[in-house]
């Protein structure tokens, strides 16, 4: 979720969930 981008979303590869968690809030 992107409340909790730590999680296996962040530790995939440069997925949405990393992207969303660099730039604050881009789900792209």
């Amino acid at each position: 979720t992107p409340e909790a981008p730590i999680g296996p979303c962040m530790v995939s590869s440069e997925g949405t969930c990393a992207a969303y968690y660099k730039y604050g809030g881009i789900s792209a």
